[in-house]
């Protein structure tokens, strides 16, 4: 059964083409769902137990929120 280790809504930087999010998401394996405030394609990376890399395919014109779920699958 799938579970949500975590959510939350962080702030990003007009400009910027990545977010690094950081949080405890445990050694098992996990999907994130993500969300931002403008058009954009996004990719999620580097997935650790600790953190995981948000790429965004532009970049927000101006600051823009990304809103994200973390969902273990073990």
């Amino acid at each position: 059964m799938a579970d949500i280790i975590t959510n939350a809504s962080v702030a990003v930087v007009a400009g910027s083409g990545t977010r690094t999010i950081t949080g405890v998401f445990g050694a098992g394996a996990y999907v994130v769902r993500a969300l931002t405030s403008w058009v954009t394609a996004l990719s999620v990376t580097a997935k650790t137990a600790t953190s995981f890399i948000v790429t965004f395919g532009t970049a927000p014109a101006a600051d823009g929120t990304l809103d994200y779920a973390v969902i273990g699958l073990d």
